[in-house]
């Protein structure tokens, strides 16, 4: 084995931040060690007789350490793992020791962790140090190709023989996660070998202790979170610590703050602004686990901790989460005295004086009745009171128990709140939020941290993690809204619970007041008071979240479950429409529904294919109906037996089989889920308040059993029994168990019926879902998606063949790019778990065009035009330009594109499916004419690229009269004011429909060359049920009437001449505004026509 030369240093004798500074045997001398190995500073401090046999154990250690590094580096190509590496795929291999202790011990760690520890993703750290350098994301195809190269159950050990096999050619193991840890306990032991226990040895953030230092109980340890957490100090001994994150280490891409550390689920580097601490006997043990709690987060982390018996561990979350076991061993008596905050927080008590706080002049209630003057006098009375009792001591805030309570002067909305506080014997004490009682203090066996003053919530704590009398406590207090979250001293003992308004019962606790530190007639004493306000997300947060959201643009909707089965049918009668309600609409007993449970038992459910096809198809994410209104689970749920393990012959659980296929393919996971719920009894308005607590219950198991979810896509909130406090309440619920998660807006009260857009007003999501359309224009800065069906239906039904062409899909995917969407495109699987034919046909269709098209798609914005005669545009800004996709639907057999409106210079013309062949081009006064070919390279799209100089600059040109003098004002060119009518683009209709308000109105500005008469047509469709509604026609300033009669249907489109007006030239308004609606409908507008009347 080749030995590196070393440098070894002697530093000696120094007090270092970690260990104890007390009084030392004059027997034993400390000394302190470092050099470089494992690509980090390796450290050893040891108590020895001598300093030679410091200096003798040292250089053992680092030997010790160098041998490791030999066995395990991954960037030696000598090193027998580096050849392990290089025989994967091949036969199993014998292997030393050390290589085999690491492995089998990154193993273990593997299957106990489920995989969020994974000792095989060689390829992807590789693939990830490359894009950390070049600042660039890899391809969804180079994550996939490297993921393909992974797996922690394709490492193949063999004990007896002590062999390992690599069960994949390429697959490369990388024992980062383990192999520091490792390391440092190695050191450790082999200086209690030689006598010298009393040491410490560390790599980094993996460190390992033997005994104590004379005198002391264990070592102390400083654990500095790095994200906006509070340093702690804990003390150890015998054990091994490892701290895992993305403080230092970390890269940005696109506004998206990616850790060094990968995500096995993704293959990116995480993006969860997490870190964990932990403590166990091996270092292995607690390299590993810290690495994999760091990805995980607090929520999923804590379900991997039943595997570690014994283990001690610390979590934070950016925001304010944290987490820790009650026996994390935080050193007594050493929360840090200094009143310095952490980054981002503000003191409110500087540790010198009483600046910044007020005495208690009175409740908000009584304040509020009292005049300005009295409540000045009031106040002032209350402030001398205060200095005759609260007083600053050694940086301690003391209360003599005398007087009367301490508030803020400012007052706080939400908040993230540090405050340490001390009781003795007897004592009683408390924290009012915003003004109101109180996280309690006391000295009683319930133990502090409850809001004592609940009467209809929960009032105790979860757990009594208070401390000695007369030692240090420390509060960690997070309210959002009405929900307060507690930790003392690490421990959590309040969760997410709604804090009650103590002075008006009947009232919401107040939207903000000041924090006060209640006197109870006994000694108290405070330090280190940091309050954190927490504001709205911030625009650049909320944008890095739904930052990989609006570049996929395109997904894939499953609604699947019982009513497959019927698909569509009951009691021999079909029922048209949607076949997942069929138990709605066909009046379905729960108990005559339930059986068809036992009948779901879908042999071909294949969730690789179903992944698959939604990667062939180009689509990027998949969401999918954990459970619709039907109360049926395709999840495996601890609060109903009404699901696909427990009622169902077929016992696989669908989500979790789905969720991994779908990350193995390098797509994001979305789950739909129903709020109301047709089967469970409680799920009714007398009852709701037993549903609730069920409701959120499976919303937490979906969110923290199944690995990163990207979406979280709610239904059903028009149940009048849901409000909008309970949508706010379970978006932050999903926020807290998923950070990065976007959520529709279907979670509130705020979407404006089928055209999706959420209402003005303070509504939760963070998208709108027009459902089966595709709004009329775009709507800058606002994020939508638009779902819709192949056919008639989003379950599978048996008799709907009315299939929309692929034609029609690719044009309405362009669609709602060019105005800003996402699409949102359904399948619904049959009961044997087959994606029916007809719309596997359809996708591979969409999937051939992406494959030529996709950068028109991907990563786009909405077109700067307002609208294009021939199809529609899409975008993307460069550092020196724009690029605009023009998707040109109806091709130009002239070979003569024109391009309304644009006044850039044009560097490049070209089609996207020849990008090697340049257009010709040339300026006209209305824009561009574009040199193409007669023929069209795609029948139903095809793009023609414009790579343009500087931001795109549009003039919009409206639509204007025609040679012969006629003027068409087609629904698609319409601007549409008011929350129901919207435009319709199916081919058999593209029109104005959904027209259920008399208050909407449709307005065209048109230009007009040639003034005189025209004589008004309008082409219209409406159901004879629905006839009798009265519309104006304004044409300028004059207008004529129209009565809607019945056509026969609502695409069958007829003709209505209505008389004639006068019309100038120039710029002409055209408004057609209803004036009485009869049968909730006004009628399908397809066109308003002016034809000039022939010469009087």
């Amino acid at each position: 084995m080749r030995v590196l030369a070393r440098v070894l240093v002697f530093i000696g004798l120094v007090s270092i931040a970690t260990a104890l500074r007390g009084q030392e045997p004059s027997t034993l001398q400390r000394a302190e060690f470092t050099q470089l190995l494992m690509g980090v500073q390796a450290k050893v401090v040891v108590y020895a007789p001598s300093r030679e046999s410091a200096e003798s154990g040292a250089r053992a250690v680092f030997d010790r350490i160098a041998a490791l590094e030999e066995v395990m580096s991954d960037y030696r190509q000598e090193s027998e793992l580096s050849r392990l590496n290089q025989g994967a795929g091949g036969a199993a291999v014998r292997v030393s020791e050390d290589l085999w202790e690491a492995l089998s011990a990154a193993k273990r760690i593997a299957a106990a962790t489920d995989g969020a520890y994974d000792p095989t993703i060689g390829p992807l750290v590789r693939l990830w140090r490359e894009s950390r350098t070049s600042g660039r994301l890899p391809s969804s195809e180079q994550v996939a190709e490297a993921r393909s190269r992974s797996g922690w159950r394709l490492l193949e050990l063999d004990e007896g023989s002590r062999t390992a096999r690599l069960g994949r050619a390429g697959m490369m193991v990388d024992l980062g996660g383990v192999g520091k840890g490792l390391a440092a306990r190695e050191g450790v032991v082999v200086l209690g070998r030689m006598g010298l226990p009393r040491c410490m040895v560390s790599l980094s953030g993996d460190i390992a202790v033997g005994w104590a230092p004379p005198g002391a109980r264990g070592w102390r340890i400083a654990v500095e979170p790095g994200i906006g957490g509070v340093r702690e100090v804990i003390e150890v001994e015998n054990s091994c610590v490892s701290t895992s994150g993305d403080a230092e280490q970390f890269v940005e891409v696109d506004g998206v703050r990616y850790s060094h550390i990968v995500d096995p689920a993704t293959g990116l580097g995480s993006t969860r602004r997490a870190a964990a601490s932990v403590v166990a006997e091996d270092g292995a043990t607690a390299d590993a686990l810290a690495t994999a709690l760091a990805v995980k987060g607090i929520m999923a982390g804590t379900r991997l901790l039943g595997a570690f018996p014994g283990v001690k561990v610390m979590m934070v979350e950016e925001g304010g989460g944290r987490w820790a076991s009650h026996n994390f061993p935080l050193a007594e008596g050493e929360l840090d005295p200094r009143n310095e905050p952490p980054a981002g927080f503000e003191a409110l008590f500087n540790g010198r004086d009483l600046t910044g706080w007020q005495g208690l002049a009175g409740s908000p209630v009584e304040l509020r009745q009292m005049t300005e003057a009295a409540r000045q006098e009031t106040q002032r009375r209350a402030d001398e009171g205060m200095r005759k009792h609260w007083r600053v001591e050694d940086g301690v805030l003391v209360f003599d128990g005398k007087g009367d309570s301490l508030q803020s002067v400012r007052e706080y909305r939400d908040f993230e709140l540090y405050i340490d506080w001390a009781i003795d014997k007897g004592g009683d004490s408390g924290i009012y939020l915003r003004g109101t009682p109180q996280v309690q203090i006391w000295d009683n066996p319930i133990g502090s941290g409850g809001l004592y003053n609940n009467t209809r919530e929960l009032s105790r704590p979860l757990t009594v993690a208070d401390r000695p009398l007369g030692q240090w406590n420390r509060f960690h207090i997070i309210m959002r809204g009405e929900r307060v979250t507690v930790y003392l001293n690490g421990a959590l003992v309040v969760d997410r619970v709604k804090m009650e308004n103590y002075w008006e019962p009947w009232k919401a606790v107040y939207a903000a007041g000041p924090v006060e530190l209640q006197a109870h007639g006994n000694p108290l004493r405070f330090r280190n008071i940091f309050l954190r306000e927490i504001k709205e997300e911030e625009p650049t947060d909320h944008d890095r979240r739904m930052a990989w959201w609006r570049g996929a643009r395109f997904g894939m909707f499953i609604h699947w479950g019982l009513y497959a089965i019927p698909a569509g049918e009951w009691k021999g009668k079909v029922y048209g429409g949607a076949s997942e309600w069929l138990m709605n609409s066909a009046k379905i007993l729960p108990e005559e529904y339930e059986p068809l449970a036992g009948r779901f038992n879908p042999s071909k459910f294949d969730a690789g294919a179903w992944a698959d096809l939604a990667r062939e198809a180009g689509m990027r994410y998949i969401v999918i109906t954990t459970k619709h209104h039907d109360g049926f689970c395709l999840f495996d749920s601890a609060h109903t037996a009404y699901d696909v393990m427990d009622a169902t012959p077929f016992k696989r659980d669908v989500m979790k089989e789905l969720s991994e296929a779908v990350r193995d393919k390098g797509l994001k996971m979305g789950w739909y889920h129903s709020i109301l719920d047709w089967h469970h009894p409680d799920a009714k308005a007398e009852r709701w308040e037993r549903y609730a607590p069920v409701l959120r219950k499976q919303v937490e198991e979906i969110l923290s059993k199944y690995g990163p979810i990207g979406v979280m896509w709610f239904d059903g909130e028009w149940e009048k029994e849901w409000t909008s406090e309970q949508g706010k309440a379970m978006y932050d619920l999903c926020r807290s168990l998923q950070p990065e998660i976007i959520i529709n807006n279907r979670v509130g009260k705020g979407r404006q019926g089928m055209q999706g857009m959420t209402a003005a007003g303070d509504h939760p999501g963070d998208f709108g879902t027009p459902e089966q359309e595709v709004p009329s224009r775009g709507i800058p800065g606002v994020d939508w998606e638009s779902c819709m069906t192949m056919n008639d239906s989003w379950g599978y039904h048996r008799a709907d063949a009315n299939w929309k062409s692929a034609g029609t899909l690719i044009r309405t995917l362009a669609e709602t790019a060019s105005k800003g969407g996402n699409f949102l495109l359904n399948v619904g699987p049959t009961e044997l778990g087959e994606i029916p034919e007809a719309s596997v046909e359809r996708l591979k269709a969409v999937g051939a065009w992406m494959r030529v098209n996709s950068a028109s798609i991907y990563e786009t914005e909405a077109g700067p035009f307002a609208r294009l005669p021939w199809g529609r545009s899409t975008m993307k800004r460069g550092p020196s330009g724009s690029i605009v996709y023009l998707h040109v639907f109806e091709w130009p057999a002239s070979g003569v594109l024109n391009v309304p409106g644009v006044m850039n210079e044009v560097k490049r013309a070209y089609l996207l499916a020849r990008p090697g062949e340049p257009l010709s081009w040339r300026r006209t006064g209305e824009g561009l004419r574009v040199d193409v070919p007669v023929g069209a390279p795609d029948a139903n799209n095809s793009v023609v690229v414009l790579e343009l100089i500087g931001e795109a600059a549009v003039v919009e040109i409206p639509p204007e009269q025609r040679g012969d003098g006629r003027i068409d004002l087609l629904a698609a060119e319409a601007e549409v004011d008011g929350g129901h009518a919207r435009y319709e683009s199916r081919e058999d209709r593209r029109c104005i429909g959904f027209w259920t308000s008399e208050k909407d109105v449709v307005t065209w500005k048109v230009r007009v060359h040639r003034g005189g008469a025209f004589r008004v047509e309008v082409e219209f469709a409406c159901e004879d049920a629905a006839a009798g509604s009265r519309v104006r026609i304004e044409v300028g300033e004059e207008s004529l009437g129209m009565e809607v009669k019945g056509t026969g249907g609502w695409g069958s489109f007829e003709t209505a001449a209505l008389g004639s007006v006068e019309v100038k030239p120039g710029m002409a308004t055209v408004r057609v505004v209803p004036e009485k609606l009869a049968n909730n409908a006004v009628m399908n507008l397809r066109a308003v026509r002016l034809i000039p009347v022939a010469d009087r």
